[in-house]
């Protein structure tokens, strides 16, 4: 979550106040994957008011409701996935689990 304006995200809040961003927390471990040096985090939704009431929240609010991926060593953001925007639904993200799976014959 941006902790201060200008920072990754910061714009997709509405305008509303950093003091006023709250509970997009992380709810489980992260993943690890060592080959990519790469920790997945995932953050739950955002709880800044009602959690049914939208309209305490503008914006999209990253990185509510998000998987994030950073470097593993130095922390750096590579990438995100916000998987609902906005928290419309007070819906949670689970954890992150790291599979090799086959994709059309090749093993990803």
């Amino acid at each position: 979550m941006p902790q201060k304006p200008g920072d990754l995200g910061d714009d997709t809040w509405g305008g509303l106040p950093v003091a006023n961003r709250s509970g997009a927390t992380p709810w489980l471990h992260p993943a690890v994957d060592p080959e990519t040096n790469t920790i997945f985090w995932v953050f739950g939704n955002n709880r800044s008011g009602s959690s049914q009431n939208g309209s305490t929240r503008p914006g999209i609010n990253l990185f509510a409701s998000s998987v994030v991926a950073l470097d593993l060593k130095t922390g750096v953001y590579k990438w995100h996935f916000q998987t609902v925007h906005h928290d419309h639904w007070d819906m949670e993200n689970m954890g992150v689990v790291l599979a090799d799976v086959p994709i059309n014959g090749q093993m990803r």
